[in-house]
This record gives C-alpha cells, structure tokens and sequence, in this order.
C-alpha cells in the first residue's frame, strides 16, 4: 500500500506503519499556545501568581 502525499512514516507498530502528516507540525503548536492562554486566563480568574504556574 502507498503512502499518501504529506505524510511521513515515523514507525511502525507489527507491521502496521505508522504515519502522520505534515499538518500535525503546524496544528500541534497552535494548540499548546490556545492551551496556554487558557490555562493562563484561568489562574488569573482564580488569583494563582505566574509564579505558581509550572512549564
């Protein structure tokens, strides 16, 4: 079977091959910043000091 065009092969797990595509790369990092300013808005509301925040 072939592989479809954007898409890498990272492994393969009993011969099943495991791939992801290109779009994970840009979709990945748009979502821990959404997570982030979430996270970020939410101490704030609960008055929790940056500080106390870990990552």
């Amino acid at each position: 079977m072939r592989g479809r065009p954007g898409a890498l092969q990272v492994g393969s797990f009993r011969g099943v091959p495991i791939r992801v595509h290109f779009s994970l790369l840009i979709a990945l990092p748009l979502l821990a910043l959404s997570f982030g300013g979430a996270l970020e808005r939410a101490a704030e509301t609960a008055d929790v000091p940056p500080e106390a925040l870990g990552g």
